[in-house]
């Protein structure tokens, strides 16, 4: 340490001793809160670019649970961590009852936070899947035979799996009932057994059709179906607002 700059002494969970300086202490902070903004940022940006309103109220409400679980993670980390700071520097305990207490705090925020972050990627993988089949283009009654024989007549003369996940996504982006019959996953996993596509392919090309049918599904005219779409295509901003949530975690606690 040198005279002429501020250190300061931190004492972790564990009782190590760390010095940093002020402006070490001050730009790692800023850096920190950022993280935490991002998160909050993310969720807004989701609820901005999602049509929950138009949405059935058990999706809407599973995707409003897990921005709430989102949201209230970095307090909860930040609460943590105060809590603990200010144990570890009550002088009138000993220090091993300092150092115990400043580790329950964390290893409980920990817990909880983790607890939340995992509920709210489980409803975001829920959500997920509800919204695609709301999304896709309902089968007429009656055209599913009709859809499968088109269908087949422009896959089955294909040879490659490559040529097959192209005109698959070209099919996907129909409004129609051939649309409605390869964005059908049960339906084009099994044709893609039959066609031995290996599995790793198929899941690629299960990719393709959900790229392909979601965009196509927001200009569909459907109000419903429309909602969907946006709001599957905006589940992304969540996914990151959890990862945010988990680096400001791990970098707070």
């Amino acid at each position: 340490m040198t005279d002429d700059v501020t250190m300061i002494k931190t004492t972790g969970p564990n009782g190590a001793v760390s010095y940093r300086s002020m402006g070490d202490r001050d730009t790692t902070a800023q850096a920190i809160d950022r993280v935490a903004d991002a998160a909050k940022k993310l969720v807004d940006t989701f609820r901005s670019d999602a049509d929950l309103s138009k949405l059935p109220v058990d999706i809407s409400g599973v995707l409003q649970s897990a921005c709430s679980d989102i949201v209230t993670t970095p307090g909860t980390a930040y609460v943590a961590k105060v809590t603990a700071e200010a144990h570890l520097a009550n002088d009138v305990m000993y220090p091993a009852g300092r150092e115990r207490l400043a580790k329950q705090e964390i290893g409980d925020a920990m817990a909880q936070i983790t607890e939340s972050l995992d509920s709210a990627e489980a409803k975001i993988d829920i959500a997920d899947a509800l919204l695609y089949q709301v999304a896709r283009p309902a089968m007429p009654s009656g055209a599913d035979v009709a859809a499968r024989e088109d269908a087949r007549m422009r896959l089955d003369r294909i040879e490659t799996a490559g040529e097959i996940g192209q005109v698959v996504k070209e099919l996907a982006a129909r409004n129609d009932a051939v649309g409605a019959l390869v964005t059908d996953s049960a339906w084009l996993r099994l044709y893609l057994d039959s066609r031995k596509v290996d599995s790793k392919t198929a899941d690629a090309i299960q990719v393709m059709v959900r790229a392909a049918m979601l965009p196509a599904a927001t200009e569909s005219g459907d109000p419903q179906r429309a909602a969907a779409a946006r709001t599957a295509l905006a589940l992304v901003n969540l996914r990151k607002a959890v990862i945010a949530a988990r680096s400001y975690q791990r970098n707070v606690l």
